[in-house]
């Protein structure tokens, strides 16, 4: 995935782009603990833990903070896609801190691979596009 900035990407797109944008970046930062955790780091996943919290929190502060000269239509929509994020946010940190708590080691258990994950192709389609999956153990769905 391409380097952005996070808070600006989810800012300047309409909520079903930013919400797919954080469930993706979710998926690959749990995906990405699982790794380090194979090869030897045992605190990645509480890593994993306080860095969701610190994304979560961010999201919170800016609900809180308001408006900060935005007009009071373009800041409702921008927090009800805040709030929106804030909710998928909060079922996030729990599933990490269940990984955490139950201590799952690998990526393919069933703690993980039953959550709802979802993954964009490396390959891109003919149209400079890429493809979302959304995955639950066996299931997958492409959205295109």
């Amino acid at each position: 995935m391409q380097t952005f900035e996070r808070q600006h990407w989810i800012d300047d797109k309409v909520a079903q782009l930013a919400l797919l944008l954080d469930m993706v970046s979710w998926t690959e930062e749990v995906n990405k603990a699982f790794e380090d955790r194979d090869e030897g780091n045992d605190d990645a996943m509480r890593s994993c833990f306080k860095a969701t919290k610190v994304k979560l929190d961010k999201m919170i502060d800016k609900v809180i903070e308001g408006a900060k000269g935005m007009s009071e239509d373009a800041w409702k929509a921008l927090k009800c896609k805040t709030i929106a994020i804030i909710t998928i946010q909060v079922h996030e940190r729990d599933i990490v801190s269940d990984l955490v708590t139950f201590d799952v080691k690998e990526i393919s258990s069933f703690r993980w691979q039953s959550q709802l994950r979802f993954e964009i192709t490396d390959a891109e389609e003919q149209d400079d596009t890429r493809t979302a999956i959304a995955k639950v153990c066996d299931w997958s769905q492409e959205y295109k």
